[in-house]
């Protein structure tokens, strides 16, 4: 389902898992992992499920509450947390392709790699210091996911940005730079 449909959002409350799937597969999410927890977890149920079905309907009921993840906006008040749990993820997809390499998904896991690379650094950038974002690329480049491949983009900034962060010694000299900013300057971005 998942190498068929690249583009599904992958949520949790999107799905309906079969309880005996979750029983015997051990599924579980995982702990301590934020924002991207869901996604991690339909990995694996894609993995092991014989067949997905889809419904156009409604099958869960959001209850927000304060405090959520759902609530932080823009600013990510655990960049580092933030950082370590999409490289996290990246690693676990990495290993999934390595083992799996004749898979019928390989490509749409290749692209959501490309896809979680983007808003990882572009926040490691606002958030974290030029010397956190120096190990986060070089963990990329040692899971070989660095420099990132080219990717289809909104438009000409999102290109411009993709660019420069495959420029690793112009995207240290711009984090630098922008470190070095005034406070109130750096919130704008």
């Amino acid at each position: 389902y998942y190498g068929q449909h690249p583009d599904t959002l992958l949520v949790a409350w999107n799905y309906l898992i079969k309880r005996s799937i979750l029983i015997t597969r051990g599924l579980r999410f995982p702990l301590g992992i934020i924002a991207i927890e869901d996604e991690a977890f339909l990995i694996d149920a894609f993995m092991v499920a014989s067949r997905v079905s889809y419904a156009n309907t409604d099958v869960y009921y959001w209850i927000q509450r304060p405090g959520s993840i759902t609530h932080l906006s823009g600013k990510i008040q655990k960049a580092d947390q933030y950082a370590d749990n999409r490289l996290w993820l990246i690693e676990k997809i990495v290993n999934i392709i390595s083992k799996n390499p004749d898979s019928s998904f390989i490509r749409s896991l290749e692209r959501r790699i490309r896809r979680l690379n983007f808003p990882l650094l572009h926040n490691a950038f606002r958030y974290l210091s030029v010397k956190r974002n120096m190990e986060i690329i070089h963990r990329l480049k040692k899971m070989g996911v660095y420099p990132f491949q080219e990717d289809t983009y909104i438009n000409a900034s999102y290109h411009f940005i993709h660019c420069l962060m495959n420029n690793y010694p112009l995207w240290i000299t711009c984090c630098t730079i922008f470190h070095l900013l005034p406070k109130q300057l750096r919130k704008r971005f």
